[in-house]
């Protein structure tokens, strides 16, 4: 008696095809990991978990301090808009602390955008003299878990530079 074949093998797979792909994926992650390198295309692809813990430690820097006592600042027409000793880094961007930003430049808006990873950004729009850098500011009020230590902390972007200063 003839016995009728399984979809895997219909389909010309076997059944241990799909556990080999996830350990061969995996491999090059965990390679570029003890090596302290990571790249993007070593991000894992089977737990779900694994991607946030990946994204957190390829995009984030904890405590971004300038050498020799300077602080960051970020300036937008001339005018310092936040100074702080130290901020968090993420994707590029410097996250300043609350008590960082001179709170009376920011006026609320309410655009929201969501990032897979970080969770809903708010939206802030800045204000110096008689000009308006619509939604140039943002924070996470409520991340993830992957972005907690960036909760409450201002960045920004549209023109506001990042400096370096005594």
């Amino acid at each position: 008696m003839v016995s009728k074949p399984t979809p895997a093998e219909a389909s010309g797979r076997s059944r241990s095809a799909g556990r080999e792909r996830v350990r061969v994926a995996r491999l090059p992650f965990r390679r570029a990991a003890k090596k302290g390198r990571l790249h993007m295309d070593d991000a894992p692809r089977s737990a779900p978990g694994a991607l946030r813990g990946w994204l957190s430690k390829m995009f984030s820097r904890r405590g971004v301090a300038p050498p020799d006592g300077q602080r960051i600042a970020a300036v937008w027409q001339g005018e310092v808009i936040a100074e702080a000793a130290k901020t968090d880094r993420i994707e590029g961007n410097h996250y300043f602390p609350p008590e960082a930003v001179h709170q009376h430049h920011l006026r609320p808006s309410a655009t929201r955008t969501v990032c897979p990873w970080k969770g809903v950004a708010h939206y802030y729009s800045i204000a110096v003299g008689d000009k308006l850098n619509v939604d140039a500011a943002w924070l996470y009020p409520e991340p993830t878990v992957a972005a907690r230590h960036i909760k409450g902390k201002i960045a920004f972007w549209k023109g506001v530079r990042i400096e370096r200063r005594p």
